[in-house]
């Protein structure tokens, strides 16, 4: 095991001179023979600002994670493409960006398409009458572009998660416009090519968005959607390989934590993340059970297992290890401790039973979050590593300043190893 290594990083590229910090906690355990590192890094770039990490990605020699970030001139929302090695050490970094902001989505957006390239759809936007753009961008393992695509251009053009699918092409989740005068938008599902050619679209009225879509065997898709009129606030969606609906059903739950990327199972029926929200709660209206769905394959719920409860929990990705078992991560917000919120880690078997969970956060204090949830990736070493937000408290240095969070655990589940032996662990 190394100690705690602390490095203030001053690095310049093209009249751009980069700060990074890095706190990495870093340890070494081997798996199947193999070395295997865990760490737990914060970093931003040099303007200080907001930052959250979206995707990330193993490579052979480190990790690709991309990120949503002020640029480097303070003036917009930009992507930025960053490079680690396999210990978590900061190696390059990369911006993206327009003359307006641009967002990718937040949760695991970002997908590999196999050949060394990554790719996300992009909602091009500004405060006021401008209509959206809508792109779609590929990179290369560099953090370069390889190709910037315009898809449409309208008055909503709303983008919450991009999923490749098996003919080659793209499906984009969020939201579109149906109408200009007047002007109204409607819940999207549009599928597109390789060039950003779309090749039909697909609306929903009785949801306000498309979150998220997964393909399932039978050659369709499951999509995860939110609405925002209680108590159906969540709901999933099984549409065929033209996209048209054969079933939908409503969760519960708020808009914050609706069904988020779920998994098929070999039997055909899916684990569905999400939450789940009684009508006679007697606290508020955010108070809730994270929790696990499952339905059979014609959309039956034959089991909800309730995990955590408290404000705005909820279920947010699910993936599968190398074990055959799950991986699935939670939040919640606890106001009565220290951090406001920290992300679990669980431990699934086949079956989708819980067998251990764990416990982590970077900044603790009053009001600091901590979202290692909206990208997950198991790796080759039969751990994990994970990206998101990690947000300091209203007391520190820097009070409330939300920096990119990039968490590597091991094929347990830990950052130290051996926590999957006492069951429960605060990291």
């Amino acid at each position: 095991m190394q100690g705690l290594l602390l490095k203030t990083l001053h690095r310049s590229k093209l009249s751009h001179v980069r700060k990074l910090l890095i706190i990495l906690l870093f340890f070494s355990t081997t798996y199947h023979g193999l070395s295997q590192n865990t760490f737990s890094v914060v970093y931003h770039n040099q303007n200080m600002l907001a930052g959250s990490g979206r995707s990330v990605f193993e490579l052979g020699d480190g990790y690709l994670l991309f990120s949503v970030q002020t640029s480097w001139d303070s003036s917009v929302a930009a992507v930025f493409a960053t490079k680690f090695d396999l210990q978590g050490e900061f190696i390059w970094e990369k911006e993206h960006r327009r003359t307006r902001n641009i967002d990718p989505g937040l949760i695991d957006p970002f997908v590999s398409n196999g050949n060394g390239t990554y790719s996300c759809a992009l909602s091009d936007f500004a405060i006021g009458s401008e209509p959206d753009s809508l792109f779609l961008y590929s990179f290369n393992s560099e953090g370069d572009t390889t190709s910037t695509l315009l898809v449409n251009v309208a008055g909503a053009e709303g983008v919450r998660d991009l999923t490749a699918t098996a003919d080659g092409n793209y499906l984009i989740c969020g939201v579109c416009t149906l109408s200009e005068t007047p002007y109204q938008e409607i819940a999207c599902l549009r599928k597109v090519d390789a060039s950003g050619n779309q090749l039909w679209r697909r609306t929903w009225s009785s949801v306000r968005y498309i979150l998220n879509a997964i393909p399932t065997s039978d050659g369709g898709y499951l999509l995860g959607a939110a609405d925002f009129l209680y108590p159906d606030w969540g709901a999933i969606i099984k549409v065929d390989e033209l996209g048209n609906q054969q079933w939908m059903k409503f969760l519960g739950g708020n808009a914050e934590t609706s069904p988020s990327q779920p998994v098929e199972l070999s039997t055909g029926e899916f684990l569905v993340p999400a939450a789940w929200q009684s009508t006679d709660t007697v606290h508020s209206y955010q108070d809730q059970y994270s929790s696990l769905y499952r339905y059979s394959p014609s959309g039956e719920l034959l089991s909800r297992f309730d995990l955590q409860y408290g404000n705005r929990a909820g279920a947010v990705l699910i993936r599968p290890d190398l074990e055959g078992g799950y991986w699935l991560c939670t939040g919640i917000y606890e106001t009565a401790r220290d951090p406001d919120l920290a992300t679990t880690i669980w431990r699934l078997n086949s079956a989708g039973d819980t067998l251990y969970k764990n416990r982590y956060w970077y900044y603790g204090g009053y009001a600091a979050t901590n979202a290692a949830t909206y990208g997950m990736t198991p790796t080759s070493d039969g751990g994990l590593i994970l990206t998101g937000l990690a947000k300091q408290g209203i007391n520190s240095d820097q009070p409330l300043l939300g920096s990119t969070w990039l968490l590597k655990l091991d094929q347990y589940g830990c950052l130290t190893p051996g926590c999957q032996s006492v069951g429960v662990n605060d990291l």
